[in-house]
């Protein structure tokens, strides 16, 4: 209940200038109530020139903060060459004036020689005036000879004033890998999930299962640019959204198996127009009542 910020960090939260690690952690940490950001950062938690950077944030509660429940200018956790990883787990960032996850640039962003890996697990985002969680480019970035991976378990992102989370993941030269699973997007004013884009230079993975898309204004999942097909299913639902269930307007097929929809039947006739698809959508096709 500070009057300005709670925790603010004017440049970084852990630096390593050459031949070194960079680790940032925060546990327990409750920063809720400022009149601004719960937590600050003018350019990242964690920044390594060479070496790894880790910014991990355990058990924090980031609620009904003025603006941003944690806002990085730029990155979750930068390395020049080596791997970043930017790890939330047990986090409740609801209820801000801005978004809950606010980042600049790049989650986890990696120049060379390394893997770049942005892990949500067991994360409230609900009720933020924007987005539950926003990554301006990319969740996981690697740009030379490192892998890109994308995770989010267990999240929980509703009734936000935007997007319930916005994000993408891109490795240049090697594989990317985006596993979601047993997470709820429901009730948000544009798309529950956007993903701006998924890119791989050598094999895009792409997992989706479990999950939940309900009640968004926009689209449930929706999807902008893609660099290879990907499958979304089995046993994900997706009802009751303005628009689309699944918006794919990458240009690049995606197949739709085994998930639950708010009608019974494929395109034209469903019970609403959220359990329609765009185009772009190949066989298999499982189509379920929703219990």
């Amino acid at each position: 209940n500070n009057g300005d910020g709670g925790l603010e960090f004017y440049e970084f939260g852990a630096y390593s200038s050459s031949n070194g690690d960079a680790t940032f952690r925060a546990t327990g940490v409750n920063a809720s109530g400022n009149t601004n950001e719960g937590i600050y950062f003018y350019y990242a938690p964690a920044w390594a020139n060479d070496g790894n950077a880790t910014a991990t944030f355990t058990n924090v509660t980031l609620v009904g903060n003025g603006e941003y429940g944690l806002y990085s200018g730029d990155y979750g956790a930068y390395a020049g060459d080596g791997n970043a990883t930017l790890i939330f787990s047990g986090v409740n960032a609801s209820g801000n004036g801005d978004s809950g996850l606010y980042f600049g640039t790049y989650g986890a962003y990696v120049d060379y020689g390394g893997d770049a890996v942005t892990i949500l697990d067991n994360v409230t985002l609900n009720n933020n005036t924007n987005n539950g969680a926003f990554f301006t480019y990319y969740a996981a970035y690697a740009g030379n000879d490192g892998d890109a991976r994308l995770t989010m378990t267990g999240v929980t992102a509703t009734g936000n004033g935007e997007y319930g989370v916005y994000a993408g993941a891109s490795s240049d030269d090697y594989s990317t890998y985006v596993t979601i699973a047993n997470s709820t997007f429901s009730g948000n004013t544009n798309s529950g999930l956007y993903i701006n884009e998924l890119y791989a230079s050598d094999t895009l993975t792409f997992s989706l299962t479990g999950s939940t898309f309900s009640n968004n204004g926009d689209n449930g999942l929706e999807i902008s640019t893609l660099s290879d097909p990907i499958s979304v299913g089995p046993n994900n639902t997706f009802t009751g959204n303005g628009d689309f269930g699944v918006a794919n307007y990458s240009g690049v097929d995606i197949t739709i198996n085994g998930n639950y929809w708010g009608g019974a039947a494929p395109v034209g006739s469903g019970t609403a127009p959220a359990d329609y698809l765009t185009n772009n959508v190949t066989p298999p096709l499982t189509w379920n009542v929703t219990p």
